[in-house]
């Protein structure tokens, strides 16, 4: 199980090329980024595929 938590509730649709952030361990923030919106992951269509 992971503890990672919430930094700010968005509402909004990611999108291609998007970078955020997110906290696992307390005072460690990570970044990631939106590379595709259309990925296809174990036979599952239209997955959100992000780099870390």
């Amino acid at each position: 199980m992971t503890n990672m938590k919430r930094l700010k509730k968005n509402k909004q649709k990611p999108a291609l090329g998007d970078i955020f952030s997110f906290q696992i361990l307390d005072d460690k923030y990570h970044w990631g980024r939106v590379v595709s919106l259309t990925a296809s992951v174990g036979g599952f269509d239209n997955c959100i595929l992000i780099y870390i």
